[in-house]
């Protein structure tokens, strides 16, 4: 009682502790929307740690498919495996020392050692041959910097997928080198491969054999018939064991009534 009175002489205290409670609330929202939970919200997954986020996936999408009429769900996964290996094989070529330098790149883009997304994104569909032409007007927009911003976007995410795809073949490269045939190892293979034989058989029917030519030993019979002696015990019934029990302590029944008093009908 003594704290609302205080608070009915004082109406200022009461005006203070609301404005607090509202600036703790909005203090906390503004918090937590910035904090884990809503990054989670746009986190398409994780790859060896890294997130892939939903408007840099989406971004992405817009700017190497743009209005293309190729098929939503298949371009979506084409994309979502582009940003999984991509993770990937960045980090094990940092590990390894691997990269693509800017003279290689160049080579990749306009050289006569083309990458395979060049040859897929400027492939003439007529001559089914890379359009040359269309590639050199573009270096020498690239040169002047006289690109237009959409085509400057598309291109810097094409370099992203030329530096990838360049490193997986590295990677694939490193690993088919790596796995080494010794000579003698592939000479003995060969000549392995190469070595013909000839066999010789005889087929003998089983009742070929007279039953007089065999003789069979108690000792040969003893080692399997002690393998396989619980196949040849016989146990009792359940019927039979309800028999006996019934007919055991009581004086003796006839067979009708030792069946109705198994009840099994």
């Amino acid at each position: 009682m003594g704290l609302m009175n205080t608070i009915r002489k004082n109406p200022i205290i009461l005006l203070i502790s609301i404005g607090l409670a509202m600036a703790g609330f909005i203090l906390m929202d503004m918090m937590t929307s910035g904090g884990p939970a809503s990054a989670n919200q746009f986190t398409l997954g994780k790859v060896n740690g890294q997130r892939i986020d939903w408007q840099v996936f989406s971004d992405t999408e817009t700017r190497l498919f743009g209005n293309s009429g190729a098929d939503v769900f298949q371009r979506k996964q084409q994309l979502w495996n582009y940003f999984v290996e991509k993770i990937l094989i960045d980090d094990i070529a940092e590990d390894l020392g691997l990269g693509v330098g800017k003279e290689e790149l160049v080579d990749l883009e306009f050289g006569t050692n083309l990458s395979p997304i060049i040859q897929r994104n400027f492939m003439d569909p007529n001559t089914r041959q890379v359009d040359r032409q269309q590639l050199n007007s573009l270096r020498q927009a690239i040169d002047a910097d006289q690109l237009p911003p959409d085509l400057r976007v598309f291109w810097a995410e094409q370099e992203k997928e030329i530096v990838k795809d360049r490193l997986q073949a590295k990677l694939v490269a490193m690993v088919a080198k790596g796995m080494y045939l010794p000579t003698w190892q592939a000479e003995m293979m060969n000549k392995d491969r190469a070595m013909q034989s000839e066999v010789a058989y005889v087929r003998i029917p089983f009742d070929a054999v007279a039953d007089s030519d065999v003789a069979v030993s108690e000792e040969d019979r003893q080692p399997t018939s002690s393998r396989i002696k619980r196949c040849f015990i016989r146990t009792r019934s359940p019927v039979q064991s309800a028999l006996s029990a019934l007919t055991s302590n009581q004086p003796a029944k006839t067979p009708l009534e030792s069946i109705r008093a198994l009840q099994i009908w």
